[in-house]
């Protein structure tokens, strides 16, 4: 049987709706300043990223700040989270060119991702507006190549060891709340 949490939790009535959020343009979670401006922005996302996003989307921008690229799956989650979120095309585009061009040149980053960014934003192709990714494709999904991928969702992805070591690093939880999460992944 799954574990009992207690619903007065912080956690527990924000894990259980998560699936039914909705992250889309105007959302109400988008990140605001003080005076209502967008606050999320290629220059404050580092910050944002370690304090405020769900891991699955901490692990994207840990890998990106690493490997100063993304595949194809990881961009469009990260991306569409990125959007959904508030921030806005034309800084989108800097914070993935400030990454991407630390391993390739400018005119490669515009001619190989620029277009899929504004894609994404509703202003290239068929000028679709798309939405986050919601956990359950997330989770769903294609999971991540190991070492190669980034994309995906930790709780669900990772191995018991690798999840185990990250919760631990991020101290997330006391040594129980990490126990009743790996117990809670093994039963799937």
């Amino acid at each position: 049987a799954a574990p009992v949490y207690d619903e007065s939790s912080r956690i527990g009535p924000l894990l259980k709706s998560m699936n039914s959020q909705y992250t889309g343009p105007g959302a109400p979670n988008a990140v605001m300043n003080a005076s209502g401006e967008n606050a999320l922005t290629a220059a404050t996302v580092d910050a944002l990223a370690a304090q405020s996003m769900p891991l699955c989307m901490q692990q994207l921008h840990v890998g990106l700040k690493r490997d100063h690229k993304l595949k194809h799956q990881g961009r469009l989650q990260y991306g569409l989270f990125l959007k959904g979120a508030g921030m806005p095309m034309e800084e989108h585009m800097l914070f993935f060119q400030r990454e991407f061009t630390k391993i390739m040149t400018s005119e490669q980053f515009n001619k190989n991702y620029a277009y899929n960014i504004r894609h994404t934003h509703g202003k290239e192709g068929k000028r679709a507006t798309y939405t986050p990714y919601n956990c359950m494709k997330i989770i769903f999904g294609n999971p991540p190549q190991t070492g190669v991928e980034h994309h995906g969702c930790p709780y669900k992805h990772y191995d018991d060891q690798n999840l185990s070591a990250l919760l631990t690093k991020l101290k997330i939880g006391g040594l129980s709340d990490r126990d009743a999460i790996m117990a809670h992944k093994k039963e799937g």
